[in-house]
Formats: structure tokens, C-alpha cells, sequence
């Protein structure tokens, strides 16, 4: 058997960029990450069966919000993919992170990268 669980809309303010000015400042960034789960399904205080969602956000703060500056989302989202892999309930992860005010040339988008991982 086997679930998600998941985090979805994330936003966080941080700095990540492949242009210098993007540097310079926090920018909005929305991440929405989920973990495919499987094994016997968790009861009630369980949590050890499952992964916490709050785990989920820490993570995305660690690695977006306190981590070093990325130059591509791509690499935020292989971050994030790296420190889910460990676990061992989880059999693969997504994650799409948004840039809403990423410079673009004209006005009109949502910048969006998604990468998936499958053990």
C-alpha cells in the first residue's frame, strides 16, 4: 500500500539567481514538494510510518531559505530531492518550485521547474 504526503504552495523569500542583481536581494519563490510512502499503513501515533510535513517544510527552509544561493531552480529542486533520499519509507519525490518574479523579458508566465526522483 502507499500514500503521499505532501507539502503544497510553500512560499519563502530567499536568494537564488543566475543573474547577479538576483543576488542582491530576497525574492519569492513557491514550492510545493511531495513524497510517495510506502509499507503498512500508520495508525494513530505512528508517525515513524510516514514522513511529517513539517519535516517537508524544514527542509525547503534549510536548503532554500538558510542554504547557499543557487544559480538554477533546478539545482534547488536536486537539493531537496537529495535530503528526502535517505529516508527509507519514501520510493520518490516531487518537486515544482515557482518563480514568480523572475526577470523575464516582458510581462506574462509563471517560471516553473518540476523534477521527480523514483528510487
Amino acid at each position: 500500500m502507499g500514500w503521499t504526503v505532501g507539502l503544497e504552495s510553500y512560499r519563502v523569500m530567499a536568494i537564488h539567481g543566475y543573474y547577479q542583481h538576483e543576488l542582491e536581494r530576497r525574492q519569492p519563490y513557491v514550492i510545493s514538494l511531495w513524497a510517495d510512502i510506502t509499507g503498512a499503513v500508520p495508525t494513530d501515533g505512528e508517525i515513524s510510518a510516514t514522513v511529517d510535513y513539517a519535516l517537508l517544510q524544514k527542509i525547503i527552509d534549510e536548503e532554500l531559505v538558510d542554504g547557499p544561493p543557487a544559480r538554477l531552480m533546478e539545482e534547488m529542486c536536486h537539493r531537496l530531492i537529495e535530503r528526502l533520499q535517505p529516508i527509507s519509507q519514501i520510493t520518490s519525490v516531487r518537486v515544482r518550485i515557482e518563480k514568480p518574479e523572475a526577470p523575464l523579458p516582458h510581462e506574462g508566465g509563471l517560471p516553473v521547474v518540476e523534477m521527480q526522483w523514483q528510487s
